[in-house]
């Protein structure tokens, strides 16, 4: 992080499948990057994410780009 221009305020990264992993989440985190895993639809992660509750984001993709 130290070689970044001091004017990068927000870092961000896109990991594949290869990285769904709790290390690369401690990682992202602990370097406070936004992030997102693509992760593999195996049998056990689609039963949990049906069973999750879902909330809407109050910051979508459509409010930033309109300002809202």
């Amino acid at each position: 992080m130290n070689t970044l221009p001091k004017t990068v305020e927000t870092f961000r990264a896109r990991a594949d499948a290869g990285f769904y992993c709790w290390e690369a989440v401690k990682a992202y985190t602990d370097l406070s990057c936004e992030f997102v895993i693509v992760a593999r639809k195996t049998d056990r992660l689609l039963g949990e994410l049906q069973a999750a509750e879902w909330q809407p984001s109050p910051h979508t993709l459509a409010s930033y780009r309109c300002g809202l």
